[in-house]
């Protein structure tokens, strides 16, 4: 499949449908840029357990904690990348398998506090 990459500058990367939609800034990290690049290009065009299990964990993206870890502090616009519902050139997505981490941290969390309560 081929790929339409579109740079933007708050997030990190995201891929819906054919479009890869990638910070600007993390071309300051080649390595970084190229594992991410790589990583959306494994994503499915929809969404199936594979994604999940490649969100969570990606052994090239693995690599490159550190830069990635320095690129998110660098650009706090960043963080907007764990946001689940997010809208592309007018159209609003939903980053399925990011809400369901963050939906089982909630859970977990609270949990946690019932236990500590």
């Amino acid at each position: 499949m081929k790929f339409n990459i579109q740079e933007i500058d708050w997030g990190t990367a995201s891929r819906v449908g054919n479009k890869i939609y990638i910070n600007k800034n993390i071309k300051k990290y080649p390595g970084l840029y190229q594992a991410i690049l790589n990583h959306e290009k494994k994503h499915t065009s929809g969404w199936s357990l594979a994604d999940l299990e490649l969100d969570l964990h990606d052994p090239e993206l693995s690599r490159h904690k550190k830069d990635f870890y320095k690129f998110m502090f660098k650009h706090p616009k960043s963080f907007m990348q764990f946001c689940p519902i997010v809208k592309y050139n007018g159209t609003w997505t939903l980053d399925f398998s990011l809400l369901l981490v963050e939906v089982a941290l909630l859970a977990l969390f609270a949990i946690i506090l019932k236990v500590l309560i």
